[in-house]
């Protein structure tokens, strides 16, 4: 009896000593004082090996301190302790995204919303996994039901809009932006991307008026003056563009997006030099961007420095080996080269990421022939002919005239390459006309009519 008693008094001086501590330790957590918490927590563990809440809370700490492997681990063995509450599996779900693990993720959320289907924010983080996913459609029905439940919330319409943006649905991105902003009228992520959706469809005026807005409210926000930048080269305002990236530069000159506008900027206005100097700065600062490289390989390319372009192209490639425009050009450089069968594998990986890129196809056709590789050159040649007839630009009319011997398709072809706004305009055509003189001019051409 003694013995008994004994235990249960011990045990109930432990569990007053629990609760002090886990007191302790969620006011020392809700403070952002992590180490205090931390031990607050480690001391309940000496007390009660299995105590769920500590080993729940130490999961959490291990999140914010970015070690996900640790909170993985601890967040799994609270589950198994007790696996009956929702937000355990929710913060589970959290950490397996950090590891990019998205599937098990989704799995830990579906459980979570099986305990509690009427917790919003597991709704939420469900479509921000479905959205990682690429499941766009899935991930836009779990936050409408986030919305059902919670319609309030500011960030649900925000990254919906995001959601319908990755499918470029910009209407419907641009109403969920603006709804976010009627509810959090100072959400400056909401009007940066508003003012993308608005340049999308060419709503310029308007999307120069949403920045201006944002830019009242955070006059220090870089990415704010970058996408300005952008609105005003789409609108041709390149010195206005230029003004806006050099401005981003000031506030952070560590910025490489605004140095590689900067460059693309200062390129088109026929300042080459200053161009490559901001490549060159933008790739300095990240060396992992491949946007600066691309932009420095096209420039490179079109001053004939085809070696140094290809160099980029590479690097390119290396740092986003997904990208279908980089293949392209750099097989157009390999072309140039008369690397033909690199050039040929080049534009092929190019259509394998993207089999409707404008001159691909023929490109890649026209490389073939040049090694003789004339395996299913039918199937290839009917293929082409039937993307011409959906009105894509498969080849450039020159390359054509090697590939196929149909008029018309060339005809349409040719068309098809002209810039649109001239496609009913007819250009006048003017002769220098030589005065005739007394004298009789012969003209003397090589056989094969080249130059000497």
């Amino acid at each position: 009896m003694n013995s008994t008693y004994k235990n249960k008094s011990k045990q109930k001086i432990n569990a007053k000593k629990i609760t002090v501590l886990f007191d302790q330790g969620i006011l020392h957590h809700q403070q952002g004082q992590l180490s205090e918490a931390k031990l607050a927590y480690q001391n309940i563990l000496e007390l009660d090996q299995r105590n769920f809440d500590a080993i729940h809370m130490l999961g959490v700490i291990s999140y914010q301190e970015h070690n996900y492997k640790e909170s993985q681990l601890l967040l799994k063995k609270a589950i198994i302790i007790n696996p009956k509450v929702s937000f355990v599996h929710s913060n589970y779900g959290n950490t397996l995204i950090a590891l990019n693990n998205y599937e098990k993720a989704l799995e830990s959320y579906d459980t979570a919303l099986k305990i509690n289907p009427k917790e919003a924010n597991d709704h939420f983080n469900r479509a921000n996994t479905l959205k990682k996913m690429g499941r766009l459609t899935e991930a836009i029905q779990s936050y409408d039901r986030a919305l059902k439940i919670n319609p309030n919330d500011a960030e649900f319409y925000y990254n919906k809009g995001l959601t319908f943006q990755d499918n470029k649905q910009w209407e419907a991105a641009l109403k969920e932006y603006q709804t976010a902003l009627k509810i959090h009228p100072q959400y400056v992520l909401a009007y940066i991307n508003q003012s993308i959706a608005l340049k999308e469809l060419k709503w310029f005026d308007q999307a120069l008026e949403t920045i201006s807005l944002a830019i009242k409210l955070a006059p220090n926000n870089v990415e704010l003056y970058i996408n300005q930048g952008n609105i005003y080269r789409d609108i041709k305002k390149n010195e206005e563009a230029l003004k806006s990236y050099q401005t981003a530069i000031k506030i952070n000159n560590k910025s490489a997006s605004a140095y590689n506008n900067q460059g693309v900027t200062l390129k088109d206005l026929g300042r080459s030099s200053e161009a490559k100097l901001s490549f060159e700065k933008a790739i300095e600062i990240d060396q992992r961007y491949s946007d600066p490289h691309f932009n420095l390989g096209n420039m490179l390319m079109k001053s004939d420095r085809l070696s140094d372009a290809l160099t980029h192209y590479q690097a390119a490639i290396d740092i986003d080996p997904n990208n279908a425009y980089i293949y392209y050009d750099c097989g157009v450089v390999l072309q140039l080269m008369d690397e033909h069968e690199q050039a040929m594998n080049c534009y092929a990986k190019s259509l394998e990421l993207n089999s409707d890129q404008d001159y691909l196809y023929g490109s890649w056709l026209f490389m073939k022939q040049r090694i003789c590789e004339w395996s299913n050159y039918q199937k290839t040649i009917d293929a082409l002919i039937h993307k011409i007839q959906l009105n894509l630009k498969p080849t450039p009319p020159f390359l054509a005239l090697a590939l196929l011997d149909d008029g018309n398709i060339q005809k349409i072809i040719a068309k098809s390459y002209l810039p649109s706004e001239s496609s009913n305009q007819q250009k006048e055509v003017v002769f220098n006309i030589r005065q005739n003189s007394e004298k009789i001019r012969i003209g003397y051409f090589s056989a094969d009519f080249h130059d000497h």
